[in-house]
């Protein structure tokens, strides 16, 4: 299964149909990738990076 990776367009190659919220990474730009959708088709989003924010 190919994918286009959403923040650099470089092509994702999967073995299996991805699940939603499953988390793939772009070989190219090594973005993670969220699932957000499967049908009708595969909809990938870049993962937002929630750091700690240390009790603030």
């Amino acid at each position: 299964m190919k994918l286009i990776c959403p923040e650099c367009g470089a092509e994702i190659i999967l073995e299996d149909k991805p699940v939603e919220n499953e988390i793939v990474e772009c070989s190219e730009c090594g973005a993670q990738l969220v699932v957000k959708q499967v049908n009708p088709e595969i909809i990938l989003e870049v993962l937002e990076d929630i750091g700690e924010d240390w009790g603030e």
